[in-house]
Protein backbone atom coordinates (compact mmCIF):
# COMPACT_ATOMS: atom_id res chain seq x y z
CA UNK A 1 0.00 0.00 0.00
CA UNK A 2 1.64 3.93 -1.22
CA UNK A 3 1.30 6.41 1.29
CA UNK A 4 -0.26 9.61 -0.06
CA UNK A 5 1.75 12.84 0.52
CA UNK A 6 0.35 16.35 0.61
CA UNK A 7 3.20 19.02 0.09
CA UNK A 8 2.22 21.92 0.95
CA UNK A 9 4.92 25.21 -0.02
CA UNK A 10 4.88 27.79 2.41
CA UNK A 11 7.09 31.03 1.94
CA UNK A 12 10.37 30.72 3.41
CA UNK A 13 10.59 34.36 4.82
CA UNK A 14 9.04 37.57 5.45
CA UNK A 15 5.35 38.66 5.84
CA UNK A 16 3.94 36.25 3.44
CA UNK A 17 5.59 32.86 5.97
CA UNK A 18 4.28 34.94 9.21
CA UNK A 19 0.63 35.05 8.30
CA UNK A 20 1.10 31.39 7.25
CA UNK A 21 2.54 30.31 9.89
CA UNK A 22 -0.17 32.44 12.34
CA UNK A 23 -2.87 30.61 10.07
CA UNK A 24 -1.51 27.03 11.11
CA UNK A 25 -0.95 27.94 15.02
CA UNK A 26 -4.57 29.39 14.90
CA UNK A 27 -5.91 25.73 14.08
CA UNK A 28 -3.51 24.36 16.31
CA UNK A 29 -1.62 22.91 13.76
CA UNK A 30 2.60 22.23 15.23
CA UNK A 31 4.88 22.63 12.60
CA UNK A 32 8.29 20.84 13.12
CA UNK A 33 11.80 21.53 11.39
CA UNK A 34 14.56 19.30 12.47
CA UNK A 35 16.97 21.89 11.55
CA UNK A 36 15.16 25.07 13.15
CA UNK A 37 13.77 28.18 11.42
CA UNK A 38 16.05 27.97 8.59
CA UNK A 39 14.97 24.36 7.02
CA UNK A 40 13.52 24.31 3.79
CA UNK A 41 11.68 21.17 4.92
CA UNK A 42 9.10 20.24 7.51
CA UNK A 43 6.13 18.58 8.41
CA UNK A 44 2.98 18.97 10.61
CA UNK A 45 3.35 17.13 14.12
CA UNK A 46 -0.28 15.44 14.30
CA UNK A 47 -0.31 14.72 10.28
CA UNK A 48 3.06 12.36 9.22
CA UNK A 49 1.77 12.38 5.47
CA UNK A 50 1.52 16.03 5.04
CA UNK A 51 5.26 17.81 3.66
CA UNK A 52 6.02 21.19 4.54
CA UNK A 53 8.15 23.36 1.60
CA UNK A 54 9.85 26.32 2.77
CA UNK A 55 10.17 28.09 -0.45
CA UNK A 56 10.33 31.73 -2.08
CA UNK A 57 6.71 32.71 -2.77
CA UNK A 58 7.14 32.72 -6.36
CA UNK A 59 8.28 29.42 -6.71
CA UNK A 60 5.82 27.81 -4.85
CA UNK A 61 2.92 27.84 -7.68
CA UNK A 62 5.99 27.69 -10.43
CA UNK A 63 8.43 25.12 -9.98
CA UNK A 64 7.50 22.94 -7.28
CA UNK A 65 4.95 20.19 -7.21
CA UNK A 66 3.28 21.58 -4.20
CA UNK A 67 -0.49 20.72 -3.54
CA UNK A 68 -1.43 23.94 -2.07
Amino acid sequence: MTKNILNIGIPSKGRLRKDVLNIFKKNKLNLISERGERDLLGSIKQYKNIKILYLHAREISKDWETDL
